[in-house]
């Protein structure tokens, strides 16, 4: 999957990597998208959140406790969904 999404312009899947090159990825991103469908509280939302980088999340529970929907964010519920609203 990994090796497809590296190949799509626009695109960048950020491994492990330091909180500072996180950080760095971060704010030279548009947007950060979370599609985790088993999610508790994500750093990486929050982060995101703290640096002024717009987020985009699957509204499942824990994001959507950290996420309020056209407030800080955006949450959709299915690809299908992400693709027709995004």
């Amino acid at each position: 999957m990994f090796a497809a999404l590296s190949l799509t312009a626009g695109i960048s899947v950020a491994l492990e990597r330091s909180q500072q090159e996180l950080h760095a990825a971060m704010k030279r991103c548009f947007a950060v998208v979370n599609s985790s469908v088993s999610e508790g509280m994500s750093a990486a939302i929050l982060e995101a959140m703290d640096l002024g980088v717009p987020v985009l999340a699957r509204n499942i529970p824990g994001n959507a406790s950290i996420v309020q929907h056209e407030f800080n964010g955006l949450l959709y519920s299915s690809p299908q969904s992400f693709i027709s609203r995004f």
